[in-house]
């Protein structure tokens, strides 16, 4: 038996329950043999193995039935069931196999008490019975219908019960016979095949219901003057209804016995009896021994009675609860008049009352305890006893235990590290939400009963807050990417459409109110998709893109999200809407993108100041989980270290703000820049992708004659359409296997690009990156003036042939020199350097603030990066006059080359971060290095 077999065996399950009571075990092709212990067996007969349901599958060979193959290995069939199994069953999903009628004295049928069996033995129910009634009327509309024989109808009706066989039993009180009261129909007929007389009542004992309430007066009443003889069911509720029936018939019947058969197993009946080989004769002897049933006395006056009857002190130990639970006035008045009937002892009536007072309290508190564990078992919830003496370590495992079972499906989800919960934003939005101590510990009062033994019984109390913190930090909830408020697909192209969280892609559907979203054919036909890409095109059509590639790229940000899944974690490019003036609709088409991939209005900032705030912002943003983040408004040029490295890395890493911890996020949000003649500066520019609008008109805010005047409601109202059409282009791409496209390279993006370009081109749109030399030309520019820049502080700089070193000191002492007049030789270079500042600087300069620091970030960015005609900048060793830097022309080191702009990102650009590499960062980290600094267009380095 190999390593995986034996695991499996002792693991807890119906076949290591069935494999550890076999003997001769050897494993088979199809799981294991072994020694049958239902037949004598030399060779192994028996195939065992484990049902896709967990359930132990038996067959013997030798033609033993699966029902005594259980029995010989001292099993029930429903041990061969998981315990979780749902064993459940309708008396209708049974075998009808006896109908019993009850009838009045003379034989008219009344109704009818049926027996179902479960005989399905790949039913965890097999074996077990259950009854229905039904009445004989005759004259009823349903009479005959669902399943019943002709003139029945299900239910009782109107029919008042009786007891079974009646005439039989009429008769037998006539003879002067012994009736016997069983508790079912099936006993009464092995009497019966035995020369006895029986009946019994409709239903017998049934467990949890009051056995007075099932004989009235009127169904006993033709029991009057007979000697009956009640035979129990050898268990509790068997005892409990035999004392009722006993009690009952006592003051009608003439005599009445209760016999509790010997040798009859927990559960048994007298038909187990009679099978077990005891005859009547037996039967009859053990009844000639039986006093007749006296009801024990219900009050003290009963039993002082009792006891000056019998003149016995016997009844009065029998009975002695009544003394003990009577007040001390009632005992003592009762002591003397049971001493003069009996001559009992006082001294051992004292003693035998104290032990009853102290045995009944004991059981009074026991009660309590049993109603309040069944009170937190009926809660559902799993019970977590605390104790002193038990380590907290098991404590706190079962704790871990109960809160895994409370959350599933889970609610509670690990994201960047932290343990966080799906909250309703203040637009309705569901956004992350960082989960606290108060919080857990409240989801862990709901998640277990928590109880300490006291004094007074069972007290709930809730977890200690210490071990509420270990269990805060071992609990492993499912990591949670993203939510989607729309059905949405995985990599293999399956929809999905189940609210809750999906493990396979570790996403959490949670479906936007009022958004019905079609079905999504599995195979999209032509038509289909064509039907698909002119709706996805809709959304677009009053916008006044200025060329084909604009629009391409409007309808890839629409596509993003909706192929998310399909990415694996690959970066996405910034997507910046751009216009020639306000008011032409840029920020109304990031609105159009965001509803009709998402459902939603997208989360909305604004450009930050600041690196350091762009970084607070887009932790903030990647915390709440956003998808698309829309940067609304961007003026001038832009540029940031930060934003960046968010759309270069799988990862986003920082320090929550106000806490002292690290957290990490998925860097997965789209984001989208809008702004009027917006451009990317340095490095951005090969992150991002353009769409251009262009209204040419002098108020483009006052066009007219729109195809969807309010494009908003429009979407909203198509909502669902919109994203089954997204679903529909993309599951048809994915059936035909995923066709490239011959789409421009992008730089650290190339699975977006590849993936976004196939499945655009897919649905016959043309122009997708076609625009990419456009914003590199702007970059272009850039580069020149950086060259025009540094040729100028060459010139500062030079002596002789020679370029001299230089701290940024000495040279903003000169540039303010330079602008109060102070200075004039190097005049002509000191008003180019001037002029080719940025415009935050220059401003600076020229109100007379100091700018050394801000030309230091400036330099330190681009150290060592060639400019068109070779020109770079390099940091010396100042010595103790801080940094220094020089200006060089050429390439003097040959491992870079002079300046050029590769969308690739592969010579100049740095390469891009790797899977593993991680954005963000710290705010040491950012304002420590400077060679990885960027700037927005309001911050004191250039461009």
């Amino acid at each position: 038996m190999n390593s995986n077999s034996y695991e499996r065996i002792q693991s807890g399950s119906p076949l290591n329950l069935v494999l550890t009571r076999l003997r001769g075990v050897e494993e088979s092709s199809s799981g294991y043999e072994a020694l049958c212990p239902a037949h004598d067996d030399s060779s192994p007969s028996l195939s065992v193995q484990e049902g896709e349901d967990g359930k132990a599958l038996l067959h013997c060979h030798a033609g033993c039935k699966t029902k005594e193959v259980v029995q010989a290995l001292g099993l029930e069939m429903g041990d061969l069931f998981p315990p979780d199994l749902d064993d459940s069953w309708k008396p209708w999903d049974g075998t009808e196999v006896e109908a019993y009628t009850y009838t009045d004295k003379v034989g008219n049928a009344l109704f009818q008490v049926v027996r179902y069996e479960m005989q399905d033995e790949s039913h965890p129910a097999y074996g077990e019975k259950k009854f229905l009634q039904r009445a004989h009327a005759p004259g009823h509309e349903d009479a005959g219908n669902n399943g019943c024989p002709p003139n029945y109808v299900w239910g009782r009706q109107d029919t008042s019960p009786v007891l079974y066989k009646l005439p039989a039993v009429a008769n037998a009180i006539d003879q002067g016979e012994t009736v016997y009261f069983v508790e079912g129909e099936k006993d009464v007929h092995t009497l019966l095949d035995e020369g006895l007389t029986a009946t019994c009542n409709p239903g017998g004992a049934a467990t949890g219901e009051d056995p007075g309430e099932k004989l009235t007066t009127r169904m006993i009443e033709p029991l009057r003057g007979a000697n009956v003889v009640v035979i129990p069911d050898a268990d509790e509720p068997g005892r409990q209804f035999a004392e009722a029936v006993a009690s009952h018939l006592h003051p009608v019947a003439g005599q009445v016995r209760v016999v509790e058969l010997p040798e009859v197993r927990e559960g048994g009946d007298v038909t187990d009896y009679i099978e077990n080989g005891h005859s009547v004769n037996d039967l009859t002897e053990i009844v000639g021994t039986i006093e007749p049933f006296e009801p024990p006395p219900e009050t003290v006056e009963d039993l002082i009675s009792r006891a000056e009857e019998s003149g016995d002190s016997t009844i009065i130990f029998d009975y002695i609860d009544l003394l003990a639970e009577a007040s001390n006035a009632k005992y003592h008045m009762a002591r003397g008049k049971l001493k003069d009937a009996t001559g009992i002892n006082l001294n051992g009536l004292e003693s035998a009352r104290q032990e009853a007072i102290e045995r009944l309290e004991s059981q009074r508190e026991e009660r309590r305890r049993e109603n309040e564990r069944k009170k937190l078992d009926a809660d559902g919830r799993p019970v977590v006893q605390l104790a002193d003496e038990r380590p907290s370590r098991e404590i706190v495992d079962r704790a871990i235990e109960a809160f895994e079972a409370f959350n599933d499906p889970p609610s509670l989800f690990t994201r960047g590290e932290e343990l966080v919960r799906v909250a309703d934003g203040e637009d309705g939005k569901p956004v992350f939400e960082s989960v606290g101590e108060s919080f857990f510990d409240d989801q862990m009062t709901r998640a277990a009963n928590f109880v300490e033994a006291t004094s007074d019984g069972i007290s709930r109390v809730d977890l200690p807050m210490r071990l509420t913190r270990r269990v805060q930090q071992h609990v492993d909830p499912p990591y949670l990417k993203a939510i989607r408020g729309v059905p949405f697909l995985r990599p293999d192209g399956t929809v999905v459409r189940e609210p809750g969280y999906d493990h396979r892609t570790q996403i959490l559907y949670r479906p936007a109110p009022d958004i019905e979203v079609p079905t999504v054919p599995k195979s999209p036909r032509g038509k289909d998709v064509k039907r698909a890409a002119k709706l996805l095109k809709e959304p677009f059509r009053d916008f006044p893109f200025v060329d084909q590639a604009s629009r391409a790229n409007a309808i890839a940000a629409m596509l993003t999200p909706v192929l998310r899944p399909l990415l694996d974690g690959a970066n996405v490019p910034l997507v910046i809407l751009d216009a020639t003036k306000q008011g032409t609709g840029k920020t109304l088409l990031a609105h159009a993108v965001a509803l009709s991939s998402t459902g939603r209005v997208p989360a909305t900032m604004s450009a930050p100041s600041s690196n350091e705030e762009w970084r607070k912002q887009i932790t903030a943003q990647f915390r709440k989980g956003e998808s698309i983040i829309v940067v609304d408004n961007v003026k001038g040029r832009l540029s940031s270290s930060a934003l960046e490295r968010a759309l270069t890395s799988r990862t986003w890493g920082d320090r929550i703000l106000g806490e002292s911890r690290q957290a990490s996020f998925p860097a997965d949000s789209l984001f989208i820049a809008t702004g009027n003649n917006l451009r990317p500066r340095g490095e951005m520019t090969r992150r991002c992708i353009l769409s251009r609008l262009d209204a040419k008109m002098v108020r483009p805010w006052q066009r007219n004659g729109f195809e969807h005047p309010q494009l908003r409601e429009w979407i909203r109202s198509k909502r669902g359409d919109l994203v089954a059409a997204l679903l529909t282009v993309v599951r048809s791409w994915i059936e035909r296997g995923r066709p490239e496209s011959d789409t421009e390279q992008l730089g650290s993006f190339e699975r977006w690009a590849s993936i976004t370009g196939g499945v655009v081109h897919h649905i016959g749109i043309e122009g997708f990156l076609g625009n990419l030399s456009e914003l590199y030309e702007t970059a272009s520019e850039e580069e020149h003036q950086w060259s025009r820049l540094l040729e100028s502080i060459a010139e500062w700089a030079s002596n002789g042939d020679k370029v001299a070193p230089f701290t940024t000191k000495e040279l903003s002492e000169d540039l303010k020199g330079h602008v109060q007049g102070q200075i004039q030789a190097s005049g002509k270079a000191l008003e180019s350097i001037r002029s080719d500042l940025p415009a935050d600087i220059r401003e600076r300069l020229q109100y007379g603030n100091p700018i050394a620091k801000s030309l230091g970030k400036m330099f330190g960015y681009r150290e060592g990066r060639r400019f068109p005609g070779g020109w770079h900048i390099e940091r010396v060793n100042g010595g103790r006059d801080g940094v220094k830097w020089t200006i060089q022309n050429g390439d003097s080191n040959p491992s870079r080359d002079n300046v050029t702009l590769d969308p690739s990102g592969s010579r100049d650009n740095p390469p891009p971060p790797s899977d593993s590499q991680e954005g963000g960062g710290s705010q040491a980290q950012e304002q420590g290095d400077l060679k990885s600094q960027s700037h927005t267009s309001t911050d004191e380095a250039p461009f």
